[in-house]
């Protein structure tokens, strides 16, 4: 009786590994290169439309609040007074009103106010009847 030798399994096994391995390798550089591709090119888009805002103390600002109603909607309610800027984009506002306080609010919550100064009165005027029944403060 004539008894043939096994082949030998590991060798192909090891090959094997040794091409999924670089292939996964290979992959992964690709998605890499994709990766840092898409993220150069959503950059330049966002910096083409991106612009540097700055509240100065004393100028009048809109606040983005929430709705009394429904704290999923929110609308510009002011205009309020910039009382001073802080560290991170981050301003104190003098918040007039229902609550006679001041805030510190970030910058995404706040833009300047460019109007007249007779749509500005007529913005004060309609801000002191309706932020108490329209605007909540977070």
């Amino acid at each position: 009786m004539h008894v043939t030798p096994l082949p030998e399994v590991a060798r192909p096994t090891a090959r094997y590994l040794q091409t999924l391995n670089d292939t996964i390798e290979d992959a992964l550089a690709t998605a890499q290169e994709n990766r840092r591709a898409a993220h150069e090119k959503n950059k330049r888009a966002y910096d083409k439309r991106a612009t540097v805002r700055r509240l100065v103390p004393g100028e009048q600002a809109l606040v983005l609040m929430p709705m009394h109603a429904n704290k999923m909607t929110a609308h510009w309610c002011g205009p309020y007074t910039v009382v001073r800027e802080c560290t991170d984009n981050n301003y104190v506002l003098n918040i007039r009103g229902l609550h006679y306080r001041k805030y510190r609010l970030s910058l995404h919550l706040a833009k300047p106010l460019h109007c007249t100064t007779a749509r500005l009165q007529d913005l004060t005027t309609q801000n002191n009847l309706d932020t108490s029944s329209h605007c909540s403060l977070f």
